[in-house]
């Protein structure tokens, strides 16, 4: 008969501690955990402060919430202090109790919080990843203090006191990148709690990134985009809504507009599903892995609300960055996205059939075969289809076979990946007056022998898109 006994094996407090600053936490996420529990405690204004103290980078956040007493506060600093399968409030952001200490070692070794409710006096808990290295046990330090006499009823500073991912650059190096990271953080918090800062479907905060509000930033650009109906998805005793919208195309609001609302990567990398958990923003722009993201659907955005009795079916992760939809959600979103869709694959087709279309005698034809499409030379183009007549079979060969390699190595792999690059634009390279007047009497010549009136003649020259651009000038050389 086998003995069995039961052991207990505490982690080690000091590999622990450091594997904790490696679950791989942004600078913004990491920031966003720590203001969800702002949030979490009813906070008004959140005050976010990045400085140097004492040649070191620190991070400071502020917040005028309920705040914690000395038991609470020790609560809060443990790792770990509540189950993620606990109830939760529809107010309470936070799931896994380890977010205050993941977050902030990711970001640094020391983190302090300081806290009061409603008296005169405060707490102060600081952990210190490299004195618990050195003892190999969590061991924190707490202290009493008087609360400062301008600081609000209740309410919580949280500190990160030494940034140690810039500790190996220069100082000059490490103010740009703080700077940086400063006007990155105060649009990623625009982005996710834009909800909260607007203030129309969730309670008001406001946000504050040394000294300076921000400003809320909907992906939906509800001004001029069009909404379509809410779609209603059941799944249990819940009812999931989508919300979906068409931004506008380029050409229907200004330049500003349309830079403003293009995402931090894109339209085309900004399309899909934006998840929302109790008005937080949770995954941004994304198809759940259902559609592919293509330039006929990059104006599409739609919004799913979900509360916190949903974590656990859509796998929300311990950064609350990334979701993965339910099976039975998935098949209904993946039927879903085609109508979502149909609006901006319309504006985008329409546009292209336009630019396909407006030129009477265009160098290429496109052609849709077996669902692709491919471009081919016009070689029924005036100019072409002459130059081919005069040329003896053998020239004629030659020439055919260099316009067909032309058509066959059109780097349409990198146009593509040039036009979805929402601040880049194509030129082509510029034909000098001369030629294209050269070329616009030689089409005019050609014209008049077919037996076209000066009138038909200059109309079609004039949108043939070789001298649109420049028709004015070359009218009068004519």
């Amino acid at each position: 008969m086998k003995n069995k006994e039961v052991i207990i094996v505490n982690p080690s407090a000091s590999a622990l501690s450091q594997s904790l600053r490696s679950i791989g936490y942004s600078f913004n996420d990491a920031v966003c955990d720590i203001i969800d529990n702002s949030i979490s405690a009813i906070a008004n204004t959140i005050d976010v402060s990045i400085l140097w103290q004492d040649e070191r980078a620190t991070l400071s956040i502020f917040d005028d919430g309920c705040g914690m007493d000395r038991a609470l506060l020790i609560e809060a600093m443990r790792p770990g202090t509540r189950s993620p399968l606990e109830k939760r409030t529809n107010r309470d952001l936070g799931r896994f109790g380890l977010g205050l200490k993941t977050a902030s070692f990711s970001q640094s070794p020391k983190l302090s919080v300081t806290s009061w409710i409603n008296t005169d006096s405060c707490h102060k808990a600081e952990w210190d990843l490299n004195r618990l290295a050195a003892s190999n046990n969590w061991n924190m330090t707490l202290e009493s203090l008087t609360k400062p006499p301008k600081e609000t009823v209740s309410g919580t500073i949280v500190q990160w006191l030494d940034l140690d991912f810039l500790a190996n650059t220069s100082r000059d190096e490490a103010d740009d990148q703080l700077a940086r990271m400063i006007s990155g953080l105060s649009d990623h918090i625009g982005r996710t709690y834009h909800r909260f800062i607007e203030g129309d479907t969730a309670r008001r905060v406001a946000f504050v990134v040394n000294g300076i509000a921000c400003k809320p930033i909907n992906p939906f650009f509800p001004e001029k985009s069009t909404k379509r109906p809410m779609e209603r998805i059941p799944h249990g005793n819940k009812e999931y809504f989508i919300q979906a919208y068409t931004l506008p195309h380029s050409s229907k609001c200004t330049e500003k507009e349309w830079r403003e609302n293009q995402g931090p990567n894109g339209y085309l990398e900004s399309q899909g599903f934006y998840l929302y958990r109790n008005n937080r923003l949770i995954v941004a722009g994304s198809w759940f892995s259902l559609a592919s993201k293509k330039e006929s659907t990059k104006l599409c955005r739609a919004s799913i609300d979900i509360d916190q009795d949903s974590d656990l079916a859509w796998q929300i992760d311990i950064k609350k960055s990334s979701a993965v939809p339910p099976v039975s959600i998935r098949k209904r979103l993946k039927g879903l996205i085609s109508n979502l869709t149909s609006n901006s694959r319309q504006a985008q087709f329409h546009r292209s059939r336009t630019l396909a279309t407006n030129d009477i005698f265009p160098v290429w034809n496109r052609r849709i075969i077996d669902g692709s499409i491919e471009y081919k030379i016009n070689n029924e183009h005036p100019i072409i289809s002459k130059i081919l007549c005069n040329l003896c079979d053998d020239e004629k060969g030659k020439l055919e076979s260099l316009l067909n390699l032309i058509e066959n190595t059109l780097p349409t792999r990198a146009i593509y990946r040039d036009l979805t690059d929402d601040s880049a634009s194509i030129c082509q390279p510029e034909i000098e007056l001369e030629t294209l007047v050269l070329h616009a009497q030689e089409m005019k010549n050609l014209l008049m022998d077919a037996g076209r009136s000066a009138t038909q003649i200059y109309s079609l020259l004039q949108h043939s898109e070789m001298f649109r651009l420049r028709w004015g000038e070359i009218r009068d050389l004519l």
